[in-house]
């Protein structure tokens, strides 16, 4: 495997697609840091995906709503944010109990999915 790239999870399929790692870390670091900086502890998706819109520093190339989207999928499989939908149909993202209280250094640190059978 080639290791510029990362696999990305998904809570029922499985495996998703390969992204570059510099953008995974970018966009995840970026995910968990709106999301324990929020007044509540959750964001709406809408509202996360316009803020990590903006142009930055990262160099990423391509659809950056894509890559938000995957990653937080990788995220949810991995155990570390949650998602749920309210009755409104806004989806709201928190981070897990086990993760709130642990301070992520490096993404590399984080917890392997827990893989799900082949069909």
């Amino acid at each position: 495997m080639d290791e510029s790239k990362i696999r990305l999870w998904r809570l029922k399929d499985g495996l998703g697609p390969m992204i570059p790692r510099k953008n995974y870390e970018h966009v995840a670091s970026r995910i968990i840091y709106e999301v324990k900086s929020s007044r509540k502890g959750q964001i709406d998706l809408s509202h996360l995906i316009d803020l990590l819109q903006y142009p930055d520093a990262s160099g990423m190339e391509g659809d950056i709503g894509w890559y938000i989207l995957q990653v937080k999928q990788d995220l949810e499989a991995r155990g570390i944010i949650k998602t749920f939908v309210n009755r409104d149909r806004v989806q709201t993202i928190s981070l897990t109990k086990s993760v709130r209280k642990y301070k992520y250094k490096a993404l590399g640190n984080m917890p392997a999915p827990i893989p799900t059978p082949a069909k």
